[in-house]
């Protein structure tokens, strides 16, 4: 018994480009053996066009507005002004608000 017999070319219809592009058996097999469970949603051409979209990040480096610290964030400020912080400002800031949110909720419980 071949191995592909079980599986059927399929015709998908391509989410970006809206063509029809085939699925094959092979692909279909390959699929199953690597326990991927979703079906492509591109055809090859807009898959690659995809990946190479995504390929680069952005960054852009930053000077923390509270401590000072340089580094880099994984996208592009609008505006020149916004309150930019490292990755330690942010996470004292978020437990700050936090505590905050928290003793708020303590006092309507009284």
């Amino acid at each position: 018994m071949d191995k592909d017999q079980k599986f059927q070319d399929k015709t998908l219809i391509c989410k970006d480009c809206g063509k029809n592009f085939t699925w094959t058996a092979s692909e279909q097999r390959f699929y199953s053996e690597k326990g991927l469970k979703n079906v492509p949603a591109r055809c090859e051409k807009c898959r690659i066009f995809y990946k190479e979209k995504h390929k680069f990040k952005v960054s852009s480096p930053i000077k923390c507005s509270d401590c000072g610290a340089e580094g880099e964030i994984a996208y592009i400020p609008k505006n020149k002004n916004e309150l930019i912080l490292c990755e330690n400002c942010f996470a004292k800031r978020q437990k700050e608000h936090q505590l905050a949110k928290n003793a708020k909720k303590d006092v309507k419980e009284i």
